[in-house]
């Protein structure tokens, strides 16, 4: 049986998670593990390789080979002509890695790395799971996410690609949740014009009684929140309906 231990940040008890997971393995199935741990942390001289007990002639030792991720970092080249998937794994990892605040950087290794999917032979269904992987790990703020999907989108119009992937569905998927939010952004922005048109209107009405017409469009006709915001503080000192006219006709002309 083959135990796989991935770990990605130095800790000090990391051996012993190592031989605790192995004999648990070995005491649930009764069979042979070998234990292989994967590095993926950022510390160099970070290299566990044994678990180690002694006491009074008793002694225990477990020693299990590990790779360290950042040692690919001078193997570049030979793990982008490599056709192993986890070969642009650890290449995705490492980019994200090295990119932790250099985002426009991050955008372009991972527009790098999807691209290169299409030319490594790879069947569909490894595509959209390599897809999956690069696009969950190398994460990127909203907007620069969105250049991505439109340069996705034109590079699959280009190579005049065949099928619908999982990467199109992401996109239009977010597409539609932007459309949303806009949406959702245009209602609340309407409905706060409209509060502050009614709130000055109530007032006009309640301190002057009946409120012309013209008044009424005029004010319904402003689209700028801070110009009914100025007005509605106006309306609170305005001797005269008249008076308020003389303040909303500059504001209805601008």
């Amino acid at each position: 049986m083959i135990h796989v231990e991935i770990q990605s940040q130095s800790v000090i008890d990391f051996p012993k998670r190592i031989y605790r997971y192995n004999y648990r393995a070995f005491d649930q199935y009764d069979k042979p593990v070998v234990s292989v741990a994967i590095l993926g942390d950022d510390t160099p001289s970070w290299r566990p390789t044994e678990y180690a007990f002694t006491l009074d002639g008793y002694k225990l030792k477990l020693e299990f080979p590990t790779a360290k991720l950042l040692d690919y970092q001078t193997q570049w080249e030979q793990l982008e002509s490599e056709q192993n998937p986890f070969a642009l794994m650890v290449m995705a990892h490492l980019k994200t890695q090295a990119t932790n605040r250099q985002m426009e950087e991050r955008k372009q290794w991972k527009w790098t790395l999807i691209r290169s999917l299409f030319d490594r032979g790879y069947s569909r269904e490894e595509v959209e799971n390599l897809f999956r992987f690069i696009d969950r790990m190398m994460s990127l703020p909203k907007q620069l996410e969105q250049q991505l999907r439109t340069q996705l989108i034109e590079y699959r119009e280009e190579r005049q690609m065949p099928f619908i992937s999982p990467m199109e569905e992401l996109i239009r998927e977010e597409a539609m949740e932007q459309g949303l939010e806009q949406g959702l952004e245009q209602g609340l922005e309407q409905g706060t014009l409209q509060t502050q048109r009614e709130n000055i209107l109530d007032l006009l009405q309640v301190r002057f009684g009946e409120v012309p017409q013209s008044v009424v469009e005029a004010v319904n006709r402003l689209e700028e929140i801070a110009t009914l915001k100025q007005l509605h503080r106006q309306t609170i000192s305005v001797g005269a309906v008249a008076e308020f006219e003389q303040l909303l006709n500059p504001s209805t002309d601008s």
